[in-house]
């Protein structure tokens, strides 16, 4: 079976329990790619799956982003990353509380 590749937008605690349940395979058919966090470099991972910037992070190709960084996270990468085609699971959800924000994304699909 091939494994959907993912990518990850933050590190902390929400972070590393998807990064370890993934890995250890508590849930089958995925596979980290890389993990983009403003303090990446902090983090006790291998090397390769360090993304120092959300580009790094696209050029891996991941099938789909998951963010747990922060709202500011989500309304800066969200329309890019769902630009790109790239499927998008976010969890700082309070930031679709700006109904700017929550129609511009929303208004994507219509386009």
């Amino acid at each position: 079976m091939k494994k959907e590749s993912i990518g990850l937008i933050g590190f902390g605690a929400i972070g590393k329990d998807i990064y370890h349940k993934i890995s250890k395979n508590f849930i089958d058919g995925y596979k980290i790619i890389g993990i983009f966090s403003k303090d990446i470099n902090e983090s006790k991972i291998k090397q390769n799956l360090k993304c120092y910037s959300l580009t790094e992070l696209l050029k891996k190709k991941p099938n789909l982003i998951i963010e747990s960084a922060s709202v500011e996270a989500l309304k800066e990468y969200a329309e890019i990353i769902l630009k790109k085609g790239i499927d998008f699971l976010c969890l700082s959800v309070c930031g679709f509380a700006d109904k700017a924000f929550f129609n511009r994304i929303y208004n994507l699909k219509k386009k």
